[in-house]
């Protein structure tokens, strides 16, 4: 016996007669709790039956949202694009959060559900005695749990409920948990979930340590344990941040006797913050005999990850540029360095941008100059709407659109322009120059690596 659920709405699901539920079915049923959506007379409607052995329990309908079809189109394309984007959103059921959200569990999930044994659901806030509802099905195998706000304080997960006023094992036939929300707020107690054997965790680094500073969850607890999947979203935390979670995350693990197998995905590890001597990737690389650079910038916002190069250039040799009609996309250029091996920087960016431009400077062209603008785009903060490169024979770009804060570096009485470092994430979002200075000492702002 197995009842599958996907709740996609807030729905009351009462039985069309009077009364509470029937009592379980024999053996030989199935209950199937199913959703479905349609576009009806410009309205956005969802259905949900309860059958059981071919009969009709209940049937409701609701209007989830009283738009017209090109809203509904419209409103779909910026949900996709947004879950395009974030890797905790990848599950079709969060395309309803924006519609339909539950706001906490629904009464209807409750112990009467004798037979459900598989159960995917999204709230927007999760509290402790919703854990103890879940703790009480008495069939439930397997559970994907989606949360969407963060919760005010820690949640446990304890080895006994108290349903209707008498103590039972909790998640007694659980054996597959997958949990994602903004921050980690779970924790085991002893004797917890003793059947599970998978546990997925998917969270935001950021969030989570206002919860889970040690990251001590009570894996240890979890006596049949067979793997963990952690997948840890890096965005707006610091390098030694994510680093520390990541020792801390495989200690707590190792505290199981069962030594599971563990999985540790980072994402968006681009949209970290870097700062001070971690920005560095090697200082003694510029230290080579007649390296002699001057480091300028960079110009545009403060987000995405800080790029730069490990070998000090000497000759720029070609620059890649993506972009559209309104940023930059992608960043990419190749130079030579002292003893005239060819290196590659980049792409540093995203993968959008239609207009893909190149430029291969001649044997004796050299940078000079360039300019361009920053400023707001779409969602993003400050990143670089638009370049202009100028070299001692011609002129290239405008490459995007030249809308924002300006900005314009000319070294042509100084120097050359050899290589580049800066920040990107989906855009390129700051850039800055490295100048090979002629005998006098460049200045302006400059950074000698020497």
């Amino acid at each position: 016996m197995s009842v599958a659920s996907r709740v996609l709405g807030e729905m009351d699901l009462t039985p069309a007669t009077s009364g509470a539920l029937p009592p379980p079915p024999s053996s030989t049923i199935t209950y199937h709790i199913t959703t479905t959506a349609l576009c009806q007379d410009g309205k956005f409607k969802a259905n949900t039956e309860l059958n059981g052995g071919g009969e009709l329990l209940q049937a409701s309908s609701f209007v989830a949202v009283s738009w017209g079809e090109k809203e509904i189109i419209d409103k779909i394309r910026d949900i996709l694009k947004d879950i395009s984007e974030d890797i905790f959103n990848l599950s079709p059921l969060s395309v309803w959060e924006e519609f339909s959200p539950l706001s906490t569990l629904p009464k209807w999930i409750n112990s009467s559900l004798t037979n459900l044994s598989y159960l995917s659901i999204i709230v927007k806030i999760l509290r402790q005695e919703d854990l103890g509802v879940l703790g009480d099905l008495p069939a439930l195998c397997s559970l994907h749990l989606q949360v969407i706000d963060v919760a005010d304080e820690m949640l446990v997960i304890l080895s006994h409920s108290g349903g209707n006023g008498h103590a039972r094992s909790a998640f007694q036939c659980l054996s597959n948990f997958n949990f994602t929300s903004p921050a980690m707020v779970l924790a085991f107690r002893h004797g917890a979930m003793q059947r599970l054997q998978i546990l997925s965790f998917r969270f935001q680094l950021k969030k989570t340590k206002v919860f889970h500073c040690d990251f001590d969850l009570g894996l240890e607890n979890l006596t049949s344990l067979k793997t963990v999947h952690f997948g840890v979203d890096c965005r707006y935390a610091r390098l030694w941040e994510v680093q520390t979670a990541e020792a801390a995350l495989r200690n707590a693990t190792s505290l199981n006797l069962n030594c599971p197998t563990l999985d540790l995905s980072k994402h968006f590890e681009r949209l970290m913050y870097w700062d001070g001597m971690e920005e560095i990737p090697d200082l003694k690389i510029f230290k080579e005999e007649n390296a002699g650079l001057a480091k300028i910038g960079p110009w545009g916002g403060n987000r995405g990850r800080l790029y730069d190069i490990q070998v000090a250039p000497h000759h720029l040799e070609s620059i890649k540029v993506c972009s559209d009609m309104a940023a930059i996309h992608s960043f990419e250029f190749t130079y030579s360095d002292h003893n005239g091996k060819k290196h590659t920087a980049g792409p540093w960016g995203g993968y959008g941008g239609n207009n893909v431009h190149m430029i291969q400077l001649g044997p004796s062209e050299f940078l000079v100059e360039v300019s361009g603008t920053f400023g707001r785009f779409r969602a993003a903060l400050d990143i670089i709407t638009s370049l202009t490169f100028v070299t001692n024979a011609q002129s290239y770009g405008p490459y995007g659109q030249r809308e924002g804060t300006p900005f314009h570096i000319s070294v042509q009485s100084r120097g050359c322009i050899v290589g580049f470092f800066g920040r990107a994430g989906w855009y390129v979002d700051a850039i800055g120059i490295y100048v090979k200075p002629k005998l006098q000492k460049v200045k302006d702002k400059a950074k000698v690596l020497n």
